[in-house]
């Protein structure tokens, strides 16, 4: 535009230089109206300016598409090449540009109609090659995620989106090269079309191991569906949700193992309608969701012909259990998200949500649901990782950190996750008791021969109050606990036979032979001055423990008078959970001094509000020097912490460390 101007201005004094001095005059600037001149000159004068004029604007125009070439670069980020290369119905609305150019190749405009699927089908029945067999997969695709049009079209393009992409993975006639930018797209089209296929089928999943039937392209394709997810029987899901399909939040990071095949979510929403089996007791009882997979194969045609296919099988897998699949004389890793159904799971499940508040306070009533979960059936070839919570939380708290195992295809590999809910007004003490008689209810159910070697390699995790919890699990007691609250040997105390039951299990044990390695994370071996404090106190005054444990304690009490010491609290002989905490606990310092068993190898991971994250100061709860063991195997500090230390990503991968070291 510039350069317009600058000649514009040129050609205007070179006409003021050769007009005659006499005509110059005549021609008033001022009287231009609507691009024309008015002027007193003669006709000469005025012709000659209207071709001067018609010259200006002609040079003007060739000099302004001088200065606007179309072709050019430009800088850009580089993402954009990424997400121009791989953009295809999977990303955005449009065509892949391979899909646009091979209808624009047949013949037709670059949209996804059933006219082009129709076009793209008959050529491949004509002249079949791998990149028209990729244009049908997405323009099929396209077609059949469309929520307007009827479900039994959606299920065909679905099928046929399917089974062209397939084409182009396995057959070894068709199959696209794994260095070219086609067959991600490829690939994200198969699983994408597989998983939202599955959604709409009839009968799902209830009727896994039934011929199905899809007509698509003008004739019916028979569906093999058949179920190797076991342990898990398909009765108990009702219904697969495509993982895809869903965003997760509240973790840090998803964890997505890709492959092929459909990541589903397989949803127990109504499992506890349905009979469980023995490896199904210790599942959740309200709600659960489970990543299963799916994979076609055997994908057959009429002989002599490349397509239509007219029968193909549809498997499910547990991707826990198998990881990798045959498909078409290859081992493959199976799609899957083992993100999505924990969130799920936890998300659904009110009771977790409500643990922690109503599990301090109305102990009774949580009494009945505490006891060991599972996020799997019984494995006998995986070896066990319980997780226990602390004072007012739940199971919740292990989210990040069991998300996180779950990443790790070794540990998915060689562990199972047991998680123990437990009413935390009650002693610790009480806790423990009632836990090592859940394993020992949970080993005499699987093994009540001792033959499964993987339950004797028992892993221990336990935050906070839940660190004394496992702590009693792996000591062996002798008479120093109840020397510590009695001045009466216990053979000789006074007590009914039903309360000395009890007694003797919360007093007296020996470390849980089970147990092989504990991870003690910010627990409180010599108590925390939270319990002593103003709204520790308060909240003690609260806690309503369970009958059983309050008629004991005061029968004995009022049996030996002056000799049963309190906890803490002579005004309250029957200590909560919070006086148990407390550093002034004479049951807490006498644990303190118990040695852990030598066969049990010791881990510690404790939080540091300071930045430096030296020995020395807290995690606003814990002092350091409460948490820290001496004699630990290994001792992690990790600075700017909290107490919630299990939601740090630093002991997250400690305990991966840690279990990775175990086996």
């Amino acid at each position: 535009m510039r350069g317009l101007l600058l000649v514009s201005t040129i050609i205007a004094l070179v006409i003021e230089l050769i007009l005659p001095p006499g005509h110059r005059a005549v021609i008033d600037a001022s009287s231009q109206h609507d691009g024309r001149y008015h002027a007193t000159a003669s006709p000469e004068v005025v012709n000659m300016m209207r071709s001067i004029r018609s010259m200006v604007l002609l040079i003007g125009l060739v000099c302004l598409g001088a200065c606007h070439s179309p072709l050019g670069l430009q800088p850009a980020p580089v993402q954009e090449h990424f997400v121009t290369t791989h953009r295809s119905a999977l990303t955005s609305h449009q065509l892949s540009d391979q899909t646009e150019r091979t209808l624009i190749t047949v013949g037709l405009p670059p949209r996804a109609t059933f006219e082009a699927a129709s076009a793209l089908s008959d050529s491949i029945a004509e002249d079949p090659d791998a990149m028209t067999f990729l244009a049908l997969a997405e323009v099929a695709f396209m077609i059949g995620r469309n929520q307007a049009v009827d479900t039994e079209t959606r299920r065909a393009q679905l099928a046929v989106a399917s089974l062209a992409s397939w084409i182009v993975l396995f057959d070894p006639e068709f199959e696209l090269s794994p260095y070219g930018s086609e067959w991600p797209i490829a690939r994200g089209l198969h699983n994408a079309s597989v998983a939202s296929l599955i959604e709409i089928l009839e009968h799902m999943p209830r009727h896994v191991g039934e011929k199905q039937t899809v007509y698509a392209m003008g004739q019916e394709m028979e569906v093999d569906v058949s179920w190797r997810a076991s342990p898990w029987t398909a009765e108990a899901f009702s219904k697969f949700l495509p993982a895809m399909k869903y965003r997760v939040r509240g973790v840090r990071h998803r964890h997505w193992q890709h492959g092929i095949g459909a990541a589903l979510l397989a949803d127990r929403g109504d499992a506890h309608t349905v009979e469980t089996t023995a490896e199904e007791h210790y599942l959740p009882p309200n709600h659960q969701a489970v990543a299963i997979s799916a994979i076609v194969h055997d994908v057959t045609h009429e002989s002599g012909t490349a397509w239509p296919p007219h029968r193909f099988s549809l498997t499910f897998y547990d991707p826990v259990q198998t990881p990798f699949v045959s498909v078409a004389g290859r081992c493959i890793p199976l799609e899957a998200d083992f993100t999505a159904p924990l969130v799920h799971t936890l998300a659904r499940d009110r009771t977790l949500q409500q643990a922690g508040r109503g599990g301090l306070i109305d102990t009774e009533r949580w009494e009945d649901i505490s006891g060991l979960y599972m996020l799997e059936p019984f494995d006998p070839d995986r070896v066990p990782v319980v997780f226990i919570h602390g004072l007012r939380s739940s199971p919740m708290i292990w989210r990040e950190m069991v998300n996180d195992l779950m990443g790790d295809p070794e540990i998915r590999a060689q562990y199972q996750f047991w998680f123990y809910l437990y009413p935390t007004g009650t002693p610790f003490a009480y806790t423990a008791k009632n836990l090592r008689q859940a394993l020992r209810q949970l080993r005499a159910m699987y093994d009540p021969d001792h033959t499964v070697s993987t339950l004797d390699e028992m892993v221990l995790v336990g935050h906070s109050m839940g660190g004394l919890v496992a702590r009693l699990l792996v000591t062996e007691s002798d008479d120093a606990l109840w020397n510590a609250i009695s001045d009466v040997c216990f053979e000789e105390a006074v007590m009914k036979d039903e309360d000395r039951s009890l007694i003797r299990n919360i007093f007296f044990f020996d470390p849980v032979p089970e147990v092989r390695r504990v991870v003690f994370i910010a627990t409180p071996h010599r108590g925390s001055v939270v319990a002593d404090r103003a709204p520790g106190r308060l909240v003690a005054r609260f806690v309503q423990l369970p009958s059983s444990i309050v008629g004991a304690a005061k029968a004995v009490i009022e049996a030996n008078p002056g000799r049963i010491r309190p906890f803490v609290d002579p005004r309250r002989p029957v200590a909560t959970s919070i006086d148990s905490l407390s550093p002034r606990s004479s049951f807490l310092s006498a644990l303190a001094e118990l040695p852990i068993s030598d066969r049990v190898t010791v881990h510690s991971i404790i939080g540091c509000r300071s930045h430096d994250g030296r020995p020395g100061g807290t995690d606003g709860v814990v002092p350091y020097d409460s948490a820290h063991l001496p004699g630990a195997d290994s001792e992690l500090l990790i600075p700017r912490c909290g107490h919630s230390v299990p939601l740090h990503s630093a002991a997250a991968m400690e305990l991966l460390r840690i279990l990775h070291e175990h086996r």
